[in-house]
């Protein structure tokens, strides 16, 4: 059993499962941790001691639980606050020594790459032809068959540039919108052809999946497969806009380090879909993680002996 690390911008998350025959896949256990290693990446391009200190006490943590769910590997795989960040060099030192192996630095196309993997695990639709979004805390991809998009827009960059007020006001709101749109065409992100299957991963759209089934009696507990439409989406972008960020928290239930940073999400996402001409997508429970476990043979000594 393996178990790997994802080191992202706004939180850590575990995964311990196996891959199984057919693209299929077993999950065994889940936990996230919002530490905000990258607080002060968009400004200073650096790690502050107190998202060093909260990082890597999560990490220790996690760790441990790997070992308490029976994983007997470990691979830790890091982002856009690692691969931005003037002191990579330092937190790398202190995250191997917490982990007792190292951290592998994921480019841009390897994150991608192991996003769509995990995506299309443990869905039923048509092989090879869907596109995958990938909204992280620092930076977003999108993929498809033989194509690649990066771009630094992240839920936690645009929030801190342009969402200055709680909640947003209107003119920052439009410059938001206008940056990510001006982002996607530098990217040159383009409409993709009619029917083209799009799958999101990562926290904006479960945050979003899940709170599209606010107020239900009996509320799914995995939305995992679940088609989102667009028009969905921008509702309840809309929505959350008109909370500040205590009330947002309070009434959608969502940790802290996640309901302030929501809104910045949906907008990017809503503009990745404008861009696409997408309608909808379906959500995936299982991403990067998922696809590295899945994956690893591509990144030799990924993993180590616990």
């Amino acid at each position: 059993m393996k178990a790997a690390i994802d080191i992202g911008t706004n939180s850590l998350k575990l995964l311990v499962g196996e891959s199984l025959p057919d693209d299929r896949f077993n999950l065994v256990f889940y936990t996230i941790r919002f530490t905000r290693l990258g607080e002060r990446i968009p400004k200073e391009e650096i790690i502050s001691p107190q998202a060093m200190e909260r990082t890597l006490l999560a990490l220790e943590e996690l760790k441990k639980l790997a070992v308490e769910f029976g994983a007997d590997k470990i691979g830790a795989f890091a982002t856009e606050a690692a691969r931005r960040a003037k002191n990579r060099d330092e937190f790398l030192h202190e995250a191997q020594r917490v982990l007792g192996g190292p951290v592998t630095v994921l480019t841009p196309g390897q994150e991608a790459g192991f996003s769509r993997k995990g995506a299309m695990l443990n869905q039923s639709l048509p092989p090879g032809g869907a596109y995958i979004i990938d909204i992280g805390g620092g930076s977003s991809e999108i993929v498809g068959p033989g194509r690649l998009y990066s771009t630094s827009l992240g839920c936690i960059s645009v929030m801190e540039e342009f969402i200055i007020s709680d909640p947003g006001a209107p003119e920052e709101i439009e410059a938001a919108r206008k940056h990510i749109d001006e982002a996607l065409d530098a990217a040159g992100l383009e409409e993709i052809p009619a029917g083209t299957p799009v799958i999101g991963v990562g926290g904006t759209v479960h945050s979003l999946a899940l709170l599209a089934h606010l107020g239900e009696k009996n509320p799914p507990e995995s939305v995992h497969g679940e088609k989102l439409e667009k028009d969905k989406i921008a509702s309840i972008v809309n929505r959350l806009f008109t909370l500040n960020r205590e009330t947002r928290m309070l009434k959608t239930g969502l940790a802290p380090r996640r309901s302030d940073i929501l809104p910045a999400g949906g907008l990017i996402l809503l503009g990745i879909m404008e861009k696409l001409k997408a309608d909808s997508l379906f959500v995936s429970e299982l991403g990067m993680l998922a696809g590295a476990l899945a994956g690893t043979d591509k990144l030799e000594n990924a993993f180590w002996s616990l």
